[in-house]
């Protein structure tokens, strides 16, 4: 078991997202299974932490759309299946920070 505080564990998949992307384009993202399920798995993390994030947590970055972070986790888990690979790479390049 992880043993970080639970609000660090969204931050390690920012971080591991940034760091598996870098250098990257979205061919790359489509043509390389692992990449692309760890940044998917890393964006439901990160979706998932955000449900347990207080108010006063998320009242410090407002700028970030906090549902659009909750809503891509759901389709992650529940509509893979006609998932856009540039709908998850725009995601990435612009969101988890």
């Amino acid at each position: 078991m992880n043993s970080a505080m639970p609000w660090t564990i969204p931050l390690e998949a920012i971080n591991g997202i940034q760091a598996a992307v870098a250098g990257k384009t979205v061919a790359d993202y489509q043509c390389d299974w692992v990449l692309k399920h760890a940044v998917q798995r890393g964006t439901e993390i990160i979706s998932e932490a955000s449900r347990g994030l207080p108010d006063e947590v998320k009242a410090l970055q407002p700028d970030i759309p906090g549902r659009q972070v909750r809503t891509i986790g759901n389709v992650l888990r529940h509509e893979y299946h006609g998932l856009a690979d540039n709908i998850i790479w725009v995601w990435v390049l612009t969101k988890p920070r």
